[in-house]
């Protein structure tokens, strides 16, 4: 009900404004930026657009969703986040649909974890800018798979507690992954493809939400095979996001050209230098 009130209170684009010519506004939001960020700003700065903003803007074409599909680099990147968004979503509503299958009270179970998603994004919050989005998204999604591989164990052995515990466990890495790969979406995608690629993405992993109730029927044969699935699904996500760019502390791409040049060193959750953050600009 709160919704259609919120745009008034959240301001708009600067680069978004200075893109189309209206400069003042831009000015009174980055002045307002700077006073609650406690940072000095000149009181006669001027705006200018970067070279890549100008082309954007200059660039007016309709983009679609095939766009996503068109250049080899792009292409890859969009496949592999496509693939990462529907593993995360499976594997995220699955573990919470799979409560049916655990031991012990069901109402208890589900509190617990939801409660399990809370320190994955307060810790996410503070650890954001100081990690790599590639090791982020591979470290939590391979550490999940191992507590699905944990949990699948234990509910083999009908160790009922340890389940649920792994089960947590599991929950709270993939939940932290849910998040680092939505931000990691909109740092690779181009400016004039960025919410049609996240759409398209999402729409990818919203089938990956639809399908869970499938492999949760799993568990009627076999009781661990649910949490096979998940780390299977987890893992493979992990392994594939060695091969997207590290963009932490990089400028977001502008243009599909800027797109193709963010070629990273794939072969290393560490490799590249990322650039300052103060080199992103206008």
């Amino acid at each position: 009900m709160c919704s259609p009130s919120g745009p008034r209170f959240l301001p708009e684009s600067a680069r978004w404004l200075i893109l189309r010519d209206r400069e003042e506004e831009a000015k009174v939001i980055i002045r307002k930026a700077a006073r609650i960020n406690q940072r000095p700003l000149p009181a006669n700065f001027i705006l200018t657009a970067s070279t890549d903003s100008k082309a954007w803007r200059l660039d007016q074409r309709k983009y679609t969703a095939t766009d996503l599909l068109r250049t080899p680099i792009l292409r890859r990147n969009t496949l592999i986040l496509c693939y990462n968004w529907f593993s995360v979503c499976c594997s995220y509503y699955g573990l919470v649909y799979n409560i049916q299958n655990l031991s012990g009270d069901p109402y208890v179970n589900f509190l617990l974890i939801g409660l399990a998603e809370v320190p994955a994004h307060i810790g996410l919050l503070l650890i954001l800018d100081r990690t790599r989005r590639k090791l982020l998204l591979l470290g939590t999604q391979l550490l999940g798979a191992g507590a699905c591989l944990g949990a699948a164990a234990f509910a083999w052995l009908e160790m009922a507690w340890l389940t649920v515990g792994l089960c947590l466990v599991g929950q709270f890495l993939i939940s932290a992954a849910f998040t680092g790969v939505y931000l990691y979406s909109a740092e690779v995608m181009p400016t004039p493809l960025r919410t049609t690629g996240i759409g398209f993405c999402n729409t990818l992993g919203r089938l990956g939400s639809s399908l869970c109730p499938w492999v949760i029927l799993l568990g009627d044969t076999w009781k661990p095979s649910p949490f096979i699935v998940f780390a299977v699904l987890t893992t493979t996500a992990g392994l594939l996001a060695i091969w997207l760019p590290e963009t932490l502390g990089r400028r977001l791409p502008e243009t599909l050209e800027d797109a193709e040049k963010v070629e990273d060193s794939c072969c290393c959750c560490w490799g590249g230098t990322a650039h300052s953050a103060n080199s992103r600009g206008l």
